[in-house]
């Protein structure tokens, strides 16, 4: 009977914390055998994450300003994410 391997998700706001404050832990979690998915806003930061560090990606439309119709909007899009990958 094959184990399904842990599903692992990372929530960001920013590309950048993606690519620079979670280099190789994110590769490092792969390779210990989790099913690693990063959900953040999208951009060349997530690209190169993904890239580098051999992990699913998801852009979330993330806005740094308060911004209540793009912050439901954006919410919503997260929460349909995690149903997906049921981390």
């Amino acid at each position: 009977m094959a184990v399904d391997p842990v599903r692992l998700a990372y929530v960001t706001t920013s590309g950048m914390s993606v690519r620079y404050l979670l280099a190789g832990q994110l590769a490092d979690m792969r390779h210990a055998g989790f099913e690693v998915t990063v959900l953040s806003a999208g951009g060349r930061d997530l690209e190169h994450a993904a890239s580098d560090e051999g992990v699913a990606t998801v852009s979330i439309p993330f806005v740094r300003e308060i911004a209540p119709v793009h912050d439901l909007r954006a919410l919503w899009r997260l929460i349909l994410a995690l149903r997906r990958i049921r981390p």
